[in-house]
């Protein structure tokens, strides 16, 4: 009974996976495991509406094993960084894909995946006890590229 119950909680369901996909019309992919499922069932839930900071950090939490991820606006460069640290990101081409469908098409987005991070006073500030590695993409999907630095300044 209580199996059957967990079905009806994403982050509890395991062969309820398929009926939540079937009900957003997502594809069922079962050599995934069954976070990357969860991630993508919950990206779908939350990706509606209007592009706020909140919408934009529950997205990006859907992606992350500790609910921890960081949003910081560029607003001079159209663009967005959402700051993860190294194996907190559940699956880089979900959360690719789930903000390409809900962000406006004028903005990039920056993921970042560091060591260790600080938010400085200056939200503008990210230190990073370890390399970054920048992953920018455009609207149009093109520029995949990587920079190693200690620290960056938006």
């Amino acid at each position: 009974m209580r199996d059957i119950l967990d079905q009806c909680f994403i982050d509890r369901a395991t062969w309820g996976l398929d009926i939540w996909e079937e009900e957003l019309t997502l594809k069922t992919n079962l050599t995934d495991s069954y976070e990357v499922r969860r991630s993508r069932i919950k990206a779908k839930l939350i990706g509606t509406g209007t592009f706020t900071k909140q919408n934009i950090l529950n997205l990006a939490n859907a992606f992350s094993r500790k609910q921890n991820a960081k949003y910081l606006p560029l607003y001079e460069q159209y663009a967005f960084q959402l700051i993860y640290e190294i194996g907190d990101l559940i699956s880089y081409g979900d959360l690719k894909a789930a903000f390409e469908r809900v962000k406006p098409a004028h903005l990039a987005l920056l993921v970042y995946i560091v060591a260790h991070f600080e938010i400085h006073n200056s939200i503008r500030q990210v230190s990073a006890y370890a390399s970054i590695v920048e992953f920018p993409f455009l609207g149009d999907g093109h520029g995949i590229w990587m920079a190693c630095n200690n620290s960056t300044e938006a």
